[in-house]
């Protein structure tokens, strides 16, 4: 079994830069543990969020590499004007508990629509929306 924070290692590089335009194949293919591996589930918790539609595509490319059909990819995606600086800090602490930490919401956020993300998920398709009360929706999306 593999684990790798997505988040942490793609978000600390893309947020360094000056700008957004220019995630390249190779920047993903560093973040990766170990090449060739085909993951069951992605959790890219609110990265997404802060992604351009260029970096998306770069960052799905990648992912649909690792992915397999009935490979799933969780996210969640604000549907409020405002996000945070940067993203959630999310770890897996246990089988049962996670710990969320956020910052004060200062920035525009994407909000893309659930169409315009799957087009922008290259293989991805939508399984399950959920939107919750504090306006954050959650996104169930399915590798095929």
């Amino acid at each position: 079994m593999f684990y790798n924070n997505f988040p942490g290692s793609l978000c600390d590089q893309l947020l360094r830069r000056r700008t957004q335009q220019d995630l390249s194949e190779s920047d993903f293919n560093l973040m990766l543990p170990v090449p060739g591996v085909r993951y069951d589930l992605i959790l890219a918790w609110d990265f997404l969020d802060y992604l351009t539609p260029e970096n998306l595509r770069v960052v799905t490319a990648g992912l649909s590499r690792c992915s397999e059909p009935g490979t799933w990819i969780y996210f969640l995606m604000a549907q409020h004007s405002k996000i945070s600086e940067r993203p959630a800090t999310i770890d897996i602490l246990s089988s049962e508990y996670i710990r969320y930490a956020a910052g004060s919401a200062t920035r525009e956020g994407a909000r893309y629509p659930p169409k315009v993300l799957e087009g922008l998920l290259m293989g991805f398709y939508i399984n399950k929306l959920v939107l919750l009360k504090n306006g954050i929706q959650e996104h169930l999306y399915v590798f095929r």
